[in-house]
This record gives C-alpha cells, structure tokens and sequence, in this order.
C-alpha cells in the first residue's frame, strides 16, 4: 500500500536506526531529522530520492556519506547538519565531491566555486609542511621553529637528521611523501587528514609510533596496511576509523606492543591469525568492527594471540584464559585451513596435510561441499580420537590417521551427515601408534574398496574383524601382541598381497597358510624356534619374499635349505636373494634324499638334520644319554692301514649321530633304544661296502658310500665290550 509514496516525515521521533525503507521505490523526500540515528544505512533500492534531511541526530562516521554516493547519488538537497561529523574540516569537501549533482547542502546553496574548491588537486605532504610541524621529543615547539630557521638558513640538508617527531593533524593531506631523510623520525601522527594509502614510511627505520588515531590517520580513509615492513622497531600502531577490511600487512611488525584498530571494516574472524604470532602483542583494540559480532569473537582471539593483556580496553581475566583453551584446543577450524594451505578455495584441493598440529577436533571443519574432492588427509602425529568427520568424504581415498588417539570408541561404519556409504573410496587407511586393542571394534567391514591396512604399534591380541574387507592386499600388524593365529582369522582376506606381523611374539606359523595370492610374508623378530613350523605355510604358492630374522629358527644350519626345499618359488629370504647357485645346491640335495627314501641312491648319501630320512619326532623318540668315563677316539675312528677297534667302556662323551660323531656336552648320545648295539648297514638294492648302523642310521667311513657287510657290534650300553667280529676293509667307524 506505501509502495507509491513520494514523501515521508518522521522528524522528532526516537528513531535509531534506518530500515524498512528498500521497499518504497518510489520515494522523492525523506526526512528523519531529531531522531537519535548513528549510522546512515538502509537506503538500497531508494533510486529516485532527491531530498534527505538526517540533521540533530548522532552521526559521527565521516565515511558513512560513501554510502549516500553508493545508492542516492542523484541527491539534489542533503542535511546533516548538527551531527557530530559535521565537525571535520574536511566534511563540506567530502560531501561536495562524493555527490556531484548537489545543490544544498545544510540548508546552504552550493556554487560553482565551491564546487571547484572540492576537486582541488590532492594535497601532498610538502617539505615546508614538514618543516613547519617538525619537533624533537627532547624539546617544544619552539625547538620546532628553531628547526625550520636553521632549515632556511642552512646550505646543507643536516636539520632533516634532527628531526624526530612530526604532527601533521588536520590539515587535508591526502598524500605521504618527502619523508626519506627522517631517518631518525621516532613518531608520526597524521590524524584528521585524508589519507587513503600508508605510503612514504619506508625510510623511516627508528619510527616507534604512528598515530593514526581516526582514520583519516585518525579518521581518514585508509583501506590497506601496506608497506609497513620497513618499521621494524615500530612499537605502537594506531589507525582507528578508517576503511580497513583485513590485518594483513601486519604481520611482520615483530616489535608492535599496542594495535589500535577500532571503527573499521574487518569482517573475518580469521584475521586475527594474521598476527597471532607477534611475540610482544599486548594490547588490541577492535571495537566497532563486524566481526565484534561474531559469537565466541572474544573467546578466540584471547585463545589466538596468547600473551595478550587487554582486549578492547578490558582487561583479560585467567577464568577467560582457561574457557578459550578448552573451547578451541585442538579444534580444528577452517581459519587454520586456510592458514596452514595460503588460500581458501578449497574446492580444488586434493591433498591436505595438518600432521603435528595438535588437532582434537575435526568433526564440524569438512562439511563444506566445497572439500568433496579431497582425496588424502595426513593427520599423523596429532590427538584425533573420532573419524566420523571424514566419513561423508566421498573422494577420500587415503587417510593417515598415525600416532593420535584412535581406540575403541571409534568406528569406521558411520556416516553421521547422509545415507551413503562411509568412506565409500577409501583405499588406504594407516591407524600405527594408536590406543587400538581389537581390529573388530573399529568397524572396518563396510570398507569394501580398502587396499592397504596399517595397524602397526597398537595392543592388539589378536586378527578379527577383517570381513568384508575383501579388496585388502596390504595388512600391517608389527609391534602388537599377536602369539597366535586363530583359525580362519585370515579367510575373509583371500586377495592379500604382503602381511606383515613383526615383534609380535608368535610363536608358531599355524593357520597362515590359507592365503593363496600373499606374495611376501615378514615375521621377524618372533619367537619361531623350529624348522618344523615352516611346513604350516607350504600352502602358500605365490610366496615370493620371506622375513624370520631374529627368530630362533634362523639359527639352525639347514634353516634356508628348508625354506627354498618347502618353499620352491621363493626369491628373497631374510632381505637376501636367493641365488642359482643355491637354489640349484638344495634342489640336489633334496633330491638325493628323496631318492635315498625310495631306494634308488647309494644307502650311504644321508642328509642330516632336516635332510635326513630320519623325521625329528623320530629322532628325539631314538636319543638315548649315556654317561661314559673315557673315550680313545683312535680306536673309535680307526686307521687307514689296519682299522682300529673300539671299546664300549671306551667312550666318555662325543655322541655318535647321524653320519658320524658329535660332542654333545658331556655325554654319549647313541641313537638307538637303550641296549641296542651299533649293526651292520643292510639294503638289499645296494652295492656292498663297509658301513654299520647307529641307532637307526647308516655310518660310514670318509672314504665313500657305505655297504652292505658283516660285523661286530660296537658297544652295549652300560660299559659292556664287544669285540669286532669281522675288519673291513678301511675299518673302524665312519667319521664325518
């Protein structure tokens, strides 16, 4: 129904503040006059206003007549007299060159002159204004005036160096220049001037203090802090009513103790990470800034900028202190994105890397849409106990998550912010060196597309939760405590490409041996003591790596050739190839053994420990101590020429085992039941020879095969001696 009204009165009411007006396009004249309004605002959309009375209210901000020329520039008659900006000299200039169509201004007409008088050129700081206002700290102004005499008078530029202080207030300056030979000027103020650009500063190396009070350098129109890097020892920085919407600049003013900044445009809360880090900042003053209305806009700059005393003329209490650190410790938020990247077009990131941060909280930071190609995420080496932040990501592809706080309340199966999949492209996760005890607690098994799995360093017992995982080729479980494999543990991950199980204490290869693609299987540093657990994974057929360093096992002599016979694909063991040579060695031996089981080798080519026809069960079942007091091992070995006999009572300690004898501390293991005697070797296949039997087991001389003959036992247990019923031909028996 007001849509088509031309003219409106509200004078002499208690108005504070313009708004409703946008609608009225139609509006001609306007008159708010004797209200009490602070700011000149809500005029958008009023076109065609020619006539705006504001006068009696409490106008004070210089730069609110830029928003008369922003939306009514075609204003014909303005009033704003009796407010406070009225005030300043430089008011009537202002106003006559922001709106050019004026014809009265305060109830004044406007001339031509007057008109001319506003678009004067800019006026610059002079060498004779500088020589008028110049001062030294150390006296008066009648210094001052001693200064510009001798500056007339001189032949040389010598006064310049005496210079240490200038006030150049009020006087329309719209310029800084000429100001190069102060080199010992310690304080500038340019309050009250027209200043756009902080310029001209750069020589000035001793400046403490500008005084910038009211923009205008006090109330002038600066909008960016720029070429302050020179200030080096500037302690005290003051540029209150000005046009400044971001702290930039600043940052290098490592010196500065006092920022006053009020009355200007700074929006951002994030500006404040700008000077965060000058160490010796103690006081800052905002007020009047948009962005003192942010919530919590106090709480995070105190937390910000740690050694900070007052903010905003109040003084900061300890209470407030504590409340900042346990509101924004850790919290991870898109300020110190931006920071940490130098931008914040975060739509086309792809990698982002805030390891060693201290992050706590990232849960709120990547709900943007703008994050949705994010494809890796390092957060190593921070205190992140939750990943639920992550899970809507549907990009992500790589998520390291090492050394932080991840335990058993954490779970990769929920996606609190929509119905899709959580981490539906997630090929990489590394949880090392968290607080994890059980892999089935974090939830893992709508992880469809995960490749590569770390969960080395943490207190796991033992491998469960793996199903679903079934795209999983990397598994790695180091520094846990896994002794055991539990049974079908590993049958969900029939894909697996490497598992690793370092420093876990296992004890035995059980349960391993069902993964038909693992390629390379690292076990060092366990406890894995027998050759015999090797035959557990022979299952394992693509197997082309293997690690048991440090393992017990590793010991044992015959401890490769059994892997490579078990194991014929293998090309690495221990970190070392496997070589022709080696693997063409074993082959043979393993064959000869083979054909020694069948009968169709010479009876003396036996292969001991693990290479004998002998099983170990076999073995230990055979071995029987016997506590002897002397041994002659001349007699036991015989000689070339007439071949020795030996003495049961004779033997005190070697162990006749295998293909020969063994000292075996300080006894005689004769392998064979208690009170057997040593027989003559018999294989009816095989040519005859000179051999005899121990404990089950053909021994020979050195000099070749041993056969088929006829002999005396050699020694009954107990000490009882038997003499050699028949001499062979080399005699004795068989060393190695």
């Amino acid at each position: 129904g007001l849509q088509a009204l031309k003219t409106l009165l509200l004078s002499f009411n208690a108005i504070q503040k313009m708004e409703g007006l946008s609608e009225l396009h139609m509006l001609e004249r306007l008159d708010l006059s004797y209200n009490s309004i602070r700011r000149i605002e809500g005029l958008k959309g009023l076109l065609l206003l020619r006539d705006l009375d504001l006068s009696s209210n409490l106008l004070h901000r210089l730069e609110d007549v830029n928003v008369l020329k922003k939306y009514i520039p075609e204003l014909v008659a303005v009033d704003l007299s009796g407010n406070p900006l009225c005030t300043y000299k430089t008011y009537r200039t202002l106003m006559l060159r922001r709106l050019s169509k004026l014809q009265q201004l305060d109830q004044s007409p406007v001339s031509d002159e007057d008109r001319e008088g506003a678009s004067d050129n800019t006026t610059t700081l002079t060498v004779q204004m500088i020589k008028d206002h110049a001062f030294s700290r150390r006296s008066t102004s009648m210094v001052a005036a001693s200064i510009s005499s001798i500056a007339q008078s001189a032949a040389d530029d010598s006064w310049w160096r005496q210079v240490e202080e200038i006030v150049v207030e009020h006087q329309r300056v719209r310029r800084i220049q000429n100001l190069e030979k102060l080199t010992s000027l310690r304080r500038a103020s340019f309050v009250d001037n027209e200043l756009t650009r902080l310029e001209g500063l750069d020589f000035c190396t001793a400046l403490e203090e500008l005084g910038l009070k009211k923009l205008e350098l006090g109330k002038n129109k600066i909008s960016h802090l720029e070429n302050l890097g020179a200030l080096t020892s500037l302690t005290q920085l003051s540029v209150e009513d000005n046009e400044i919407e971001s702290l930039a600049g600043l940052g290098e003013l490592l010196c500065l103790m006092e920022l006053y900044i009020g009355n200007n445009r700074l929006r951002r809360l994030r500006e404040i990470l700008v000077i965060r880090d000058l160490p010796k900042l103690i006081i800052v003053d905002l007020l009047g800034n948009p962005l003192c209305r942010e919530e919590d806009y106090r709480l995070y700059t105190i937390y910000h900028l740690k050694k900070l005393k007052v903010l905003d003329g109040t003084g900061i209490e300890a209470s407030e202190q504590s409340a900042a650190r346990n509101k924004y410790a850790g919290r991870l938020s898109l300020e110190t994105l931006e920071s940490k990247v130098g931008h914040r077009h975060f739509e086309s990131l792809r990698e982002l890397d805030i390891s060693g941060l201290r992050v706590r909280d990232a849960a709120n930071c990547f709900q943007s849409p703008e994050f949705s190609g994010l494809q890796e995420i390092n957060l190593d080496n921070n205190i992140v106990s939750d990943v639920q932040g992550f899970a809507h990501l549907p990009n992500l592809s790589v998520l390291r998550l090492g050394a932080n706080r991840i335990g058993e309340g954490c779970r990769f199966d929920v996606n609190p912010y929509n119905s899709a999949s959580p981490f539906a492209a997630l090929q990489v996760l590394q949880l090392g060196q968290n607080s994890i005890a059980s892999i089935e607690r974090l939830g893992l098994s709508k992880l469809a597309a995960l490749r590569s799995l770390f969960l080395q360093g943490n207190d796991i017992t033992r491998i469960d939760g793996l199903e679903g995982l079934y795209s999983l080729q990397e598994l790695v479980l180091d520094r846990n405590r896994i002794k055991y494999v539990d049974a079908g543990a590993l049958d969900p991950v029939q894909n697996l490409r490497e598992l690793r199980m370092e420093e876990n204490g296992l004890r035995s290869l059980s349960n391993l041996g069902n993964l038909p693609h693992l390629q390379a299987l690292h076990l060092g540093y366990n406890r894995i003591s027998d050759t015999s657990e090797i035959e557990r994974i022979t299952g394992l057929k693509a197997l082309l790596e293997i690690t048991l360093m440090n393992n017990p096992v590793v010991r044992k002599q015959v401890y490769r050739a059994v892997l490579l016979g078990k194991l014929p694909m293998l090309r690495i063991i221990d970190g070392r190839d496997v070589t022709e040579e080696e693997r063409d060695y074993v082959q043979s031996m393993y064959y000869a053994n083979s054909a020694m089981m069948d009968g169709t080798a010479a009876p003396g080519l036996v292969l001991s420990g693990a290479y004998g026809a002998q099983s170990q069960q076999q073995q230990q079942q055979q071995k029987v101590p016997v506590k002897m007091t002397a041994v002659n091992f001349e007699q036991l070995a015989g000689s070339a020429a007439g071949g020795g006999m030996a003495r049961g009572d004779d033997l005190a300690g070697p162990a006749v085992s295998g293909m020969g004898l063994e000292l075996q501390g300080g006894g005689l293991n004769v392998m064979g039941q208690r009170g057997a005697a040593l027989r003559p070797a018999s294989n009816d296949r095989a040519p005859p020879a000179a051999g005899y039997v121990i404990g089950g087991r053909s021994v020979g001389n050195s000099g070749g095969p041993m056969a088929r003959g006829s002999g005396r036992a050699v020694g009954g247990i107990g000490g009882k001696t038997r003499q050699m019923q028949q001499q062979q031909q080399h005699g004795g028996v068989g060393r190695r």
